[in-house]
């Protein structure tokens, strides 16, 4: 019984993945074409003389669609809101549930190792640099 109810959870994440990640992004690109076909072509007598099927508007559409998402993602990405946000907020990145745990375990363990490190003479400043680091940066995204 246990085998069959994990399968199906399984199949349920599965499923999820699929349809959100691939199927529902091409039903609704497909959707939305359908629809502006038919506002466009309808009631754009000027635009229904040059294209006469949904087959021709869907390779217009695409051709010009494409290019202009592409460059609009890259235009946003290079020199949009990503790179203000950076300069705003140089911690940019939040942490996740999983790092807010696991970061305090790894802090104290680097402070261990620090102090075997310092114990046997070895050079800990570098050690120490990017341990105030991360401790900063937990400390400022903690709040969010």
């Amino acid at each position: 019984m246990k085998s069959l109810k994990s399968s199906i959870v399984r199949w349920y994440v599965y499923f999820k993945r699929g349809h959100s990640n691939y199927f529902v992004f091409a039903l609704s690109l497909l959707n939305f074409i359908v629809i502006q076909y038919r506002l466009l072509i309808e009631h754009a007598p000027l635009i229904r003389g040059l294209i006469d099927s949904l087959q021709t508007f869907t390779i217009v559409f695409l051709s010009l669609y494409i290019p202009i998402s592409i460059l609009t993602g890259w235009i946003d990405t290079k020199r949009g809101t990503l790179p203000k946000e950076n300069e705003v907020n140089p911690y940019f990145i939040k942490p996740i549930a999983k790092e807010r745990i696991t970061m305090p375990l790894i802090l104290e363990m680097a402070k261990i190792l620090e102090q075997i490190a310092e114990k046997q003479r070895l050079d800990v400043e570098e050690m120490r640099i990017m341990r105030r680091k991360v401790e900063d940066w937990l400390r400022l995204n903690s709040n969010n």
